[in-house]
């Protein structure tokens, strides 16, 4: 008997035609036919199906796979689907805020749960993620939560978060809308609430040091730290002159009689293009009143001079 030969072989009949076969070779192996077409085979090791073959499960029906090395893999180019069903990872227990979807229960773990990976990237960045990783979900806080999601690029980007919408919203009131909207709450019992008039609405950082804050009412707090004094108030500078270039700059105005100005802005970094910044141009306008009282100043005491003669 030559390796993988046939030692036993049963087949049905219905009115003399097979309607089914099953074949033991001496390896142990067990074929399955229906009809005279080749469905697949049982050994030791493996289950192994002909191509065109599905496996089917009736509803009551489960797979179980052993707590060791186990797994299951797919190959070629189709697809998997759950249909009908939740998919848990970690846990039996689906979320009970959920019709149909992904649950994934990292117990006591507070590593990454969720890694988008891709082997065009490699970011270098191990010490947070495997290099080819370009996304990850995890709790920000072991003991209380919180989600952090971190994006890793080779280059400038990180996160790119981008909002499409069939009808633009040009409300200018509370209820304004847009493609990207960010809404903050307060716990309320088991609900939510909104957040107070000086409550911390988003805070931007420069890791982790707080850059500018915006306030539950809309107010916006920059970073404005002086640590080398108030030249940041451009007291050396011909303030008005420079605010009146800038005016006209803004509004797309470049020939007027203060543009020898102009490039003074952009030396400065109040201006970037048509840019501005926010801090510096602040600082300008403190400048600016702080030079006019003192040419108020200045005015009221030759006009007292004047009406003491």
């Amino acid at each position: 008997i030559t390796l993988n030969e046939i030692v036993a072989s049963l087949t049905w009949f219905d009115n003399d035609v097979a309607t089914a076969r099953v074949q033991c070779t001496n390896t142990g192996a067990i074929g399955f036919y229906a009809s005279t077409v080749y469905v697949g085979y049982f050994s030791s090791t493996a289950l192994t199906l002909s191509d065109g073959v599905d496996v089917i499960l009736n509803e009551a029906e489960s797979i179980g796979i052993g707590p060791a090395d186990e797994r299951i893999e797919f190959y070629g180019a189709g697809y998997v689907s759950v249909m009908g069903a939740n998919f848990g990872v970690g846990t039996t227990t689906m979320s009970t805020f959920m019709t149909k979807g992904l649950t994934i229960n990292q117990g006591a773990a507070d590593d990454i749960i969720l890694a988008l990976q891709s082997s065009d990237v490699a970011h270098g960045m191990t010490d947070y993620a495997d290099t080819i990783t370009y996304g990850t979900f995890q709790k920000f806080s072991a003991g209380n939560g919180a989600l952090a999601m971190r994006g890793f690029g080779e280059s400038q980007n990180a996160i790119v978060m981008e909002g499409m919408v069939t009808i633009a919203d040009t409300t200018t009131s509370s209820a304004a809308l847009g493609p990207i909207t960010l809404n903050g709450y307060l716990r309320n019992g088991t609900g939510r609430t909104s957040l107070g008039n000086d409550d911390n609405l988003a805070v931007i950082t420069d890791a982790g040091g707080a850059r500018q804050i915006f306030k539950g009412d809309g107010d916006i707090y920059t970073d404005t730290d002086q640590t080398g004094g108030l030249a940041g108030t451009y007291d050396i500078e011909d303030d008005i002159s420079l605010a009146m270039a800038a005016k006209y700059n803004m509004a797309g105005h470049y020939d007027h009689a203060w543009k020898k100005f102009t490039p003074r802005l952009q030396e400065l970094g109040i201006m970037k293009g048509s840019f501005y910044s926010h801090n510096k141009m602040n600082a300008l306008q403190l400048g600016v009143m702080g030079q006019l009282h003192e040419r108020m100043l200045q005015l009221e005491n030759e006009v007292a001079l004047l009406r003491a003669h």
